[in-house]
C-alpha cells in the first residue's frame, strides 16, 4: 500500500516539472520573435453584429361564408303555338293558339283582349277562333297573372283584306259629254252703271273658253224684289229662250249673251246675290210659276254647276238664304254630295282699297267667303275689263270636267298604302294625272277627246 502511493507521488511531480519547463521557453520564444520583427501586433478583427430580423407573422386567410343563394319568384309566360298570317282574306278562318306556363306559382288570371274589348279565354291555354269578316287591322293582347302578382302579356296583330277582282271601266271622252249649267248673276243697282256700260264687250271672251263644253248658261239680277225680272227668275233672251245652250253656233251665243248681261241699272239697291241664287234653285225644286219650268229644264243633275257673280256691293240680305253655306246644303241636298258647284266672284276684293275707294262700292266679304268654300275664282269688279278674268273662270269652268263615276271604291290590291289604279288610253290620247275619291276619279285637267280604260280593283262578290 505504501508502495503504490509513493509511485503515483512521483508521478505527479515528474509531470509538474514537464509542464513548467515547456511553459517557459515558449515565452522565450514568442519575445524573441517580437524584438526580431519590431512591428506591433494587429488587433484581431471584430465579429460583425448580427441583427436578428423581426419575426414574420403569416395570418391566415379570413374565412368566407358564402350566403346562402336569393331564390327570385319566376313570372308565368305565355307560349304562342299557332297565330294568324299577318295578311288575310276576309272570310278566310282566323285561328290563335295559346299555352299559359307556370312559373314560381299557379296562375290565377287571365285577360284576352281582342280588338279593344274584352273576350273570354282559358287559364291554361286554347285555341280561339275569329269569325270577323271585317277587313282592317285585328289585335289579340293576352295578360297572365300568378298567385304572386308576377304576370306576363304578349299580343299579336293581323290584317284582312278583301279578296279583290279586277275592274276594266271604259271612258270615252267626246265633246257633247262636258256638260256645265252656268249661272250669272248681275248686279243692276244703280252703283254698276260704269261697270255695266261695256259689259258686253268685256264678257265675250267667257264664251270662247267654253266653246266646245255642253254647256247651258242663264241670267239672273241681284233684285230679289222684282216680281218679274228678280227673285231668281232667269231673263229673257233676244231670241225668246230663258237660257243659252251649247247648241248654238259661237257667234251666236256672244250675240244673245252680249245683248242681255247689261241688265240696266234700275234694280234693288239691296244686292242679293247668294239668296237670289238659292231661290233660283228652289224655283227648280219646287215650281209654283209658269216661268218656274224654266228654272226645272234648265238645272241638270250630272252637270257641274258655275255661278258667277258681278257686284260692286256686298251681300245685303241677313236671313238664312243669305248665307254661302246654306246655298252649298241646298245645293248638294238638291243633287247630292258628288254635285260639282263653284262659285266664282268678279266684286270688290277685301282688303283692296283702292277698289273700295270708290263711291257706293264695299267690299264683298260674303262673296269671297263663298268662293273660297267652293274654290273658285276670285276677280276685281273695278278692272277696266273683265276678259282675262273671265278667261281664267272660263279655264275653270273647263277643268270641272274631270270627275267620273267608279263601279266601286278602288282598294289596294298591293298592299302598299295605295288604291290600285290605272288609267291607259285605247286612242293614243294621253290621259292627265288624277287621284281617287270615294268612288270618283279626278283628273287634274279634262281628259282629251278620246277612249280610255281605267283599270282597278273591286271586292270580290
Amino acid at each position: 500500500m505504501k508502495s503504490s502511493i509513493g509511485k503515483n507521488l512521483l508521478a505527479s511531480l515528474l509531470g509538474l516539472s514537464i509542464m513548467m519547463s515547456g511553459c517557459a521557453k515558449h515565452q522565450f520564444s514568442e519575445l524573441q520573435n517580437s524584438a526580431a520583427v519590431a512591428q506591433p501586433t494587429p488587433p484581431e478583427p471584430e465579429e460583425p453584429e448580427v441583427v436578428t430580423p423581426p419575426p414574420v407573422i403569416v395570418e391566415p386567410p379570413p374565412v368566407i361564408v358564402e350566403p346562402p343563394p336569393v331564390v327570385v319568384p319566376k313570372a308565368p309566360s305565355i307560349l304562342w303555338l299557332q297565330v294568324p298570317a299577318s295578311t288575310l282574306n276576309t272570310g278566310d278562318a282566323v285561328k290563335a293558339t295559346y299555352s299559359v306556363v307556370e312559373g314560381s306559382s299557379p296562375v290565377v288570371d287571365i285577360e284576352c283582349i281582342y280588338d279593344g274589348k274584352e273576350i273570354p279565354c282559358a287559364i291554361k291555354g286554347q285555341t280561339l277562333n275569329f269569325a270577323s269578316t271585317e277587313a282592317g287591322l285585328h289585335h289579340l293582347q293576352i295578360t297572365v297573372k300568378d298567385k304572386n302578382n308576377l304576370q306576363d302579356s304578349d299580343g299579336i296583330t293581323w290584317s284582312l283584306f278583301e279578296k279583290f277582282q279586277k275592274v276594266e271601266t271604259p271612258l270615252k271622252i267626246a265633246k257633247e259629254d262636258a256638260l256645265v249649267d252656268i249661272v250669272f248673276i248681275i248686279d243692276n243697282s244703280n252703283s254698276m252703271r260704269e261697270e255695266q256700260s261695256n259689259m258686253a264687250q268685256r264678257i265675250t271672251s267667257f264664251m270662247e273658253k267654253v266653246d266646245g263644253l255642253d254647256w247651258r248658261l242663264a241670267i239672273i239680277s241681284t233684285d230679289v224684289v222684282d216680281a218679274v225680272k228678280g227673285d231668281g227668275r232667269f231673263l229673257k233672251f233676244p231670241n225668246g229662250q230663258y237660257f243659252l245652250t251649247s247648241a248654238l253656233s259661237l257667234a251666236q251665243a256672244k250675240e244673245q249673251f252680249g245683248k242681255t248681261i247689261q241688265t240696266g241699272v234700275n234694280g234693288s239697291a239691296s244686292e242679293q246675290g247668294i239668296k237670289s241664287m238659292y231661290r233660283s234653285i228652289e224655283r227648280a225644286v219646287s215650281p209654283k210659276e209658269k216661268l218656274d219650268q224654266q228654272n226645272v229644264a234648265f238645272f241638270r243633275k250630272d252637270a257641274a254647276l258655275n255661278v258667277i257673280v258681278i257686284s260692286d256691293e256686298n251681300e245685303s240680305g241677313i236671313g238664312p238664304k243669305n248665307h254661302g253655306s246654306e246655298l252649298i246644303k241646298l245645293v248638294q241636298s238638291t243633287w247630292g254630295v258628288e254635285k260639282l258647284f263653284k262659285f266664282h266672284s268678279i266684286i270688290t276684293r277685301p282688303g283692296d282699297k283702292t277698289c273700295n275707294a270708290k263711291i257706293d262700292q264695299s267690299e264683298g266679304k260674303a262673296y269671297a267667303e263663298l268662293t273660297e268654300l267652293t274654290k273658285g275664282v276670285l276677280g276685281n269688279v273695278c278692272a277696266a275689263d273683265y276678259g282675262t278674268q273671265l278667261t281664267v273662270i272660263g279655264q275653270d269652268v273647263l277643268n270641272t270636267q274631270t270627275t267620273y263615276d267608279l263601279d266601286c271604291e278602288p282598294r289596294d290590291a298591293n298592299n302598299d298604302g295605295i288604291a290600285d289604279v290605272k288609267v291607259s288610253s285605247t286612242s293614243g290620247a294621253k290621259a292627265p294625272s288624277f287621284i281617287t275619291d270615294g268612288k270618283k276619279i279626278i283628273f287634274s285637267a279634262a281628259p282629251a277627246v278620246g277612249s280610255y280604260v281605267i283599270d282597278y280593283f273591286c271586292p270580290k262578290n
